[in-house]
């Protein structure tokens, strides 16, 4: 018989520096379930994911919350947070047990069993059989491969390993645990696309259940049936049956429908109004006229109507709000006059990571940057932005260009700062261009926020703000989707596709380099396996990706 386990709440609200993010909100995450939350950044995913964690673990909440989360009988979470840096004393095999219940350590019992007692051969035995770890080895070595990770590296001090590799470390431990339900926020950002495909597998292929949180809307398509919405309107965590683009649809439907009984209210409240203010003005007429008991009588009557109708309609229609399509970024004017050569790169050579590439860059081309981990993406665009120089060859740069670089890092000084003051500093453009720029991106009140209180979207969606404040005439973006919701990530294609200038983007988000317009894709599959191609009408990218 299988385990009970699952993630009931009810009434549960939450909310974080006084702000109220979730408010009275009803789901649950029940067995062999495949559930995505989505919603605006700063809408208050990761902190629900932290919160759901921490109270299962009894530690200290960084927010405050009311109502219930519950967990059934035999739940067991892991969790894999965004932006993780791991804080791990010991190797990647020590941390592998670890996450495990030391099942790499027995695993090893196992395969030396001839060299034990027979006592302690039947323990483990039975160990092995309980815990299902017969092929643990091989899993492991497994995923490591999928995610790029050297065998050599089990025993590899984790500090000595880079910040890349060790998140996938830590998606590593994560997927081997015997959680019987995995929350999983953002796993696929620092996942090239090989990784990614792995993930979506193994997702599809694990047999208990999956919460997970992502903008990478072909990985929500490939992976979950169930979308929970935290609604930026009316706070609540709102069900959807099936995966993003069936959600897309029924959202649609969902609004129109809203939109018709809006109009239909709005109707039967203007109509009632009429009444009210018909009933008020015969009372006040009768008052006029209240010089016998008679006339006060039928006047307080109508006055009475009156007031009883006012109270109707402000109680039946207190919640009666528009329904409005999301707020899309209206920035139209980020265009160039320049044309000609950007750039052109002979004969490069970068340690040990690009050999002898030689390509040219022209105003007009609209480049995707793909490969694995590793295999020199972000090394080129810091090559084409001067961050780093090249080891041999030369680079030409046509200084006429106002070039400008997103890194896939984004480096934070002060977190005191306002959000005006952040832009300021960051360029000499008139204060009033900046908050015109700041509303048309979506920050309001941007000098009552501090960078401290911003999400990574947040900061990664403030960042490109101040880039496009700038009037580019080409942009080099290295993973220019990483933390970003949906509907920022769609704000930024629409921008991008009203840019009639060149750019440069690494990315490993399929949607989002279908839907800007590429037309070279630039294909590394090793240091010296480099090639362009143009893209055509007849071209599938996502069969290039993956």
């Amino acid at each position: 018989m299988d385990k009970e386990y699952g993630i009931i709440a009810n009434n549960f609200s939450l909310s974080v520096n006084s702000s109220d993010l979730i408010l009275n909100s009803k789901w649950s995450i029940y067995p062999k379930r495949k559930v995505a939350l989505i919603g605006d950044n700063g809408s208050g995913k990761s902190l629900l994911f932290d919160t759901i964690y921490n109270l299962y673990n009894k530690d200290k909440i960084k927010t405050k919350i009311s109502g219930d989360i519950s967990f059934i009988t035999d739940t067991k979470l892991s969790y894999f947070p965004q932006n993780i840096q791991l804080q791990f004393e010991g190797t990647l095999e020590e941390y592998i047990n670890l996450c495990t219940n030391r099942s790499l350590d027995l695993y090893y019992k196992y395969k030396n069993i001839d060299n034990i007692d027979n006592n302690e051969q039947s323990k483990i035995l039975d160990l092995i059989n309980t815990m299902n770890l017969w092929d643990f080895e091989n899993r492991l070595f497994s995923i490591m491969d999928k995610l790029d990770i050297p065998n050599i590296y089990l025993n590899k001090n984790i500090k000595d390993i880079s910040g890349g590799e060790s998140t996938k470390i830590a998606l590593i431990g994560v997927l081997l645990s015997d959680a019987n339900i995995l929350l999983l926020d953002e796993p696929t950002n620092n996942l090239d696309n090989k990784g990614v495909r792995f993930l979506i597998d193994y997702i599809n292929d694990f047999k208990y259940s999956i919460f997970l949180i992502s903008h990478d809307r072909y990985f929500l398509d490939e992976t979950i049936s169930e979308i929970l919405e935290i609604n930026n309107k009316t706070k609540s965590i709102d069900f959807y049956s099936g995966n993003y683009s069936y959600y897309l649809k029924e959202k649609e439907r969902y609004i129109l429908e809203q939109k018709k009984l809006y109009l239909k209210q709005e109707k039967k409240k203007k109509e009632l109004k009429k009444t009210e203010v018909k009933l008020k003005t015969k009372a006040n007429k009768i008052e006029l006229k209240s010089k016998n008991a008679h006339f006060r009588s039928v006047g307080a009557k109508v006055a009475n109507k009156s007031s009883i109708l006012h109270e109707r309609i402000n109680r039946d229609f207190e919640k009666l709000l528009p329904i409005e399509n999301d707020k899309k970024s209206n920035i139209e004017y980020i265009n160039t006059n320049l044309e000609g050569n950007v750039y052109t790169l002979k004969n490069i050579y970068y340690k040990d990571i690009i050999e002898n590439i030689s390509f040219k860059i022209d105003n007009t081309d609209r480049i995707a940057i793909i490969g694995n981990n590793g295999i020199g993406k972000t090394t080129i665009a810091k090559l084409l932005y001067q961050i780093i120089t090249p080891n041999n060859g030369t680079i030409y740069k046509n200084e006429k260009f106002r070039i400008y670089y997103l890194p896939q890092n984004i480096e934070i000084n002060n977190f005191d700062e306002n959000i005006t003051d952040y832009i300021r500093s960051k360029t000499s453009i008139d204060i009033n261009e900046i908050e015109t720029f700041l509303g048309k991106i979506l920050f309001q009140n941007p000098n009552n926020i501090k960078i401290s209180h911003l999400s990574f979207g947040e900061i990664r969606r403030l960042e490109l703000l101040s880039i496009f404040i700038k009037k580019p005439d080409f942009l080099i973006l290295d993973e220019p989707t990483n933390y970003l919701d949906i509907k920022t990530i769609i704000m930024l294609e629409n921008i991008l596709n009203k840019y009639n200038g060149g750019m440069v983007v690494v990315s490993h988000d399929t949607r989002f380099i279908e839907n800007i317009n590429i037309n070279k894709i630039i294909k590394i599959r090793s240091k010296n396996d480099f090639y362009i191609y143009n893209i055509n009408e007849n071209s599938n990218i996502e069969k290039d990706l993956f």
